[in-house]
């Protein structure tokens, strides 16, 4: 939790040392993935969304909207790819907060994008992930010994 909010502070600070795509933001979706299913049960959204409430400062963000917190699982992520080639994924955490403010239900109970069984066509966003990770390490300069590794990734080693 307190990444997250330390992640809206650094770009809400006036002259914030951001990389230049990440400049002139109006609006940010903080959003929270888990890997197991906990991230989808109910209430968990709530509880999570007024953690960060609580936490984070309204003098650190002025200028910038920041949305509730949302809150859902890996599984529920991919079995709603298929949406996000034709739909933003901003749009998508915007219809979930307008479609259950109290962010009580689970992720897929409030949103009509998850596909039930399993999830269709990952390979491209698979890809597509990758590439968005590995500039965001470098365009914020994390060093190597910084980054976490994926279960995939430690099991290769």
């Amino acid at each position: 939790m307190r990444d997250s909010v330390s992640a809206v502070e650094r770009l809400g600070a006036k002259g914030a040392d951001v990389p230049d795509y990440l400049k002139g933001i109006n609006k940010i979706i903080p959003v929270i993935i888990t890997r197991d299913d906990f991230g989808g049960c109910w209430g968990v959204n709530a509880y999570l969304n007024k953690r960060f409430k609580d936490q984070l400062s309204k003098k650190s963000h002025k200028g910038i909207v920041v949305t509730p917190l949302v809150s859902t699982n890996i599984s529920c992520l991919e079995r709603m790819m298929w949406v996000l080639q034709k739909k933003a994924f901003a749009d998508v955490m915007e219809e979930r907060i307008r479609t259950d403010p109290t962010l009580r239900q689970p992720f897929d109970a409030a949103v009509k994008y998850v596909q039930r069984g399993a999830a269709p066509k990952l390979h491209a966003h698979i890809e597509a992930y990758k590439e968005l990770a590995d500039r965001l390490i470098v365009d914020f300069g994390v060093k190597e010994d910084e980054v976490i590794k994926s279960p995939v990734d430690t099991m290769l080693l």
